[in-house]
């Protein structure tokens, strides 16, 4: 007799975090970007960010922000501006292209998720939402700096 399954959420959740690599991976190769562009443009989807954030966010050095930035700025994706607060840092934004192309990427798989979280009722959303924030809550304690590292 098999054993009854018990906390399927995790698997499921690693599963979920699989096929959303499975994405990521596709609609860089649509796209023609790295992971690690894809990444940035993501990220500053819904910020503006200077060099030292990025490169904190992407876990990669300043260096290779540098680079990185310079690969979107040249493909139009994001720009640099001065900082309008501080105008010896420099602020780092997606252009209008950028955020253009990024939509149309994500189109389908934003869609498929809206039309999915349409169908739960309102107790079933709140408890989808407090599972993912806990969820994002564990990676963070993997992640964050000085955070333990799994052994």
């Amino acid at each position: 007799m098999a054993a009854p399954e018990e906390h399927k959420n995790p698997q499921l959740l690693s599963l979920a975090v699989e096929k959303a690599w499975q994405v990521r991976s596709l609609v860089g190769q649509q796209a023609r970007l790295s992971q690690l562009e894809l990444s940035a443009l993501q990220f500053l989807a819904d910020r503006v960010a200077g060099p030292a954030e990025l490169s904190r966010a992407l876990a990669v050095s300043t260096a290779a922000v540098t680079g990185l930035v310079d690969r979107l700025v040249a493909r139009g994706y994001i720009e640099r501006t001065p900082d309008p607060e501080d105008r010896r840092r420099t602020a780092i934004h997606l252009t209008r292209s950028g955020r253009r192309s990024l939509v149309e990427h994500l189109q389908p798989m934003l869609i498929a998720l809206r039309d999915l979280d349409a169908d739960f009722t309102a107790a079933e959303s709140a408890a989808v939402e407090r599972y993912l924030l806990r969820a994002i809550d564990a990676f963070e304690q993997v992640v964050a700096p000085g955070g333990a590292s799994p052994s």
